[in-house]
């Protein structure tokens, strides 16, 4: 067992910045892509329609009880009674799974760019796991005026956090780093290829289709909900291992998906049951907790009784960390994420070990003082900036002013 061992559970709101809809505007991105006719040329059936014709047969509903049918919580939770009810789980189910893979294989937004300066490192002294970047020579100001020879390198802001959490820029320390996750999506194991390491998915004899030449390790990400990329075949017999693909592009059209919809139905995805054990066994011996934009809602009890499990047994943790614009602590005012944890966790943990950011996870990172604190990590992190194509127009717009100034 790692000394330094971290569990990192990351929830919908860790993905949003790639463009991921959350559920409160999943079913608006559906929307646009349903009539985005260059999005829809690449799909090989119509998977929206069904889901929106769904919406519109239900509204009546709406008119009768209180329920939002722009929620896909709400909408597939209704969708999975009434499958249950009219005989027709099979197709309405598959045409869920994949509008959901659709819709994420196509995000609304690319992340920002994330430039990150690493200090001090002479040309040959790049450790191993930079080498997979794409990195620049650079003069990197420590404490002024003195400079220091070191490196910049410009990736997704993605691409900087995976490396950060997974202990890339810190070998000072034994440790163990893991990824639990609710979400669907490929954004953890895209950023983690760019660091040359494969996604461990701990699933029971896989049979892995991926491209993983050139990989130089593995990391376990641990996804309770499934994945876009799993599959079993059209003419699946019980126990029959799960596929794994390199993305929902390259899923042949006649297998099942292995993800379980947002809906009251928590039963894990078949093959994924005995991941939720090895997620609570994880727990059981972490020495740091990082819950990032996961916002506990209350229906996902099912994550409360899995943290309940886990920390019944964890002996050893030292911090429980939660990062969510909506995790602040203060009065008189706390956050909504902030008040489920405090009602929730034993007041000991909340006194000794807990700690609640209350901004978005991308701001929480870019002060290196702050993640470095907070992981305990020596980084060698000196300076962090994210920007978006806005962001970069609006400093040439200010640059322009300040040589032309009005008089």
């Amino acid at each position: 067992m790692a000394i330094n061992k971290n569990v990192y559970i990351l929830g919908a709101g860790f993905s949003a910045e790639a463009g991921m809809p959350l559920v409160s505007n999943f079913l608006d991105r559906i929307r646009d892509i349903s009539v985005d006719l260059d999005i829809q040329g690449k799909a090989r059936k119509d998977y929206l329609s069904p889901v929106l014709n769904y919406r519109k047969e239900m509204s009546c509903c709406a008119d009768k009880v209180d329920i939002d049918l722009d929620n896909i919580e709400q909408l597939f939770s209704l969708a999975a009674i009434d499958s249950l009810t009219e005989g027709r789980h099979k197709t309405l189910a598959d045409n869920i799974k994949h509008a959901i893979a659709f819709t994420l294989a196509n995000p609304s937004a690319k992340p920002r760019p994330a430039t990150f300066s690493i200090h001090p490192l002479a040309v040959d002294e790049i450790p191993e796991h930079l080498s997979y970047l794409d990195l620049k020579q650079e003069e990197v100001e420590v404490k002024r005026p003195n400079m220091r020879l070191g490196w910049e390198a410009k990736h997704d802001v993605y691409v900087y956090a995976l490396g950060l959490m997974a202990g890339l820029f810190d070998s000072s320390v034994e440790q163990e780093n893991v990824f639990i996750t609710f979400n669907y999506d490929l954004v953890i194991e895209e950023a983690l290829k760019q660091w040359g390491l494969v996604s461990d998915y701990r699933l029971i004899e896989p049979t892995d289709h991926r491209s993983t030449i050139g990989a130089r390790d593995h990391i376990e990400v641990i996804k309770l909900h499934g994945s876009v990329n799993w599959t079993l075949p059209a003419d699946n017999k019980s126990g029959q291992a799960v596929h794994i693909f390199d993305d929902y592009d390259s899923v042949p059209p006649d297998h099942q998906l292995v993800l379980q919809p947002p809906t009251w139905r928590k039963d894990p995805a078949p093959g994924v049951a005995p991941l939720w054990k090895l997620a609570a066994n994880h727990i059981s011996d972490a020495w740091r907790i990082c819950v990032i934009g996961y916002s506990t809602p209350p229906t996902d009890t099912h994550f409360e009784y899995l943290l309940a499990l886990g920390l019944s047994r964890n002996e050893r943790l030292h911090r429980f960390i939660v990062i969510d614009p909506d995790a602040s602590p203060h009065d008189p005012d706390p956050g909504r994420v902030y008040t489920r944890y405090r009602d929730f966790l034993n007041y000991h943990l909340l006194d000794r070990r807990f700690e609640a950011i209350g901004h978005s996870w991308t701001d929480s990172f870019r002060i290196p003082e702050i993640t470095s604190g907070l992981l305990e990590r020596r980084t060698g992190i000196v300076k962090v900036g994210y920007s978006t194509d806005e962001d970069e127009e609006s400093e040439r717009r200010r640059q322009r002013l300040s040589k032309h100034p009005k008089d």
